[in-house]
């Protein structure tokens, strides 16, 4: 397996003509994985054709609500109720890490009427830890 991570960053076209020769010409044992936040200028529809790309997409990545409600409330076990579990799935859009980073801001509350402000929180402003994070991995790009 070949792993080419910000391929979103390539921009010489000669890059990317080097990266469909290799596409064409490697070996059925090699798996090349090319993760990026936009398309690139590769034969990708061809591919699909011939069913030989697999596509995770932002969809994918995010967790459902049933997916969420079991990450914080079964893997992290912080015994959050319906409504309170709508709030951080909605404020973090399903992200995982968003829903990580949060609920390091909540299990860091020893007593449930902080827990419960931080909650109120989340509707008029970000988490700073997730703010952090965007700002740093999102919005600087």
């Amino acid at each position: 397996m070949l792993v080419l991570d910000d391929v979103h960053k390539l921009r010489e076209p000669a890059t990317h003509l080097v990266l469909e020769q290799l596409l064409d010409k490697c070996p059925a044992a090699l798996h090349l994985v090319i993760a990026t936040r936009q398309d690139p200028p590769l034969p990708l529809a061809r591919m699909r054709a011939r069913g030989e790309l697999a596509e995770l997409r932002l969809d994918t990545l995010c967790f459902s609500d049933a997916e969420a409600a079991a990450f914080l409330n079964d893997m992290l076990a912080l015994d959050l109720q319906s409504a309170d579990l709508e709030k951080m799935q909605a404020h973090t859009e399903g992200w995982p890490v968003g829903l990580r980073l949060f609920a390091s801001s909540y299990v860091g509350l020893n007593d449930a009427a902080s827990q419960q402000a931080l909650m109120g929180r989340m509707i008029d402003q970000t988490d700073r830890y997730v703010f952090d994070f965007m700002a740093a991995e999102v919005l600087a790009r």
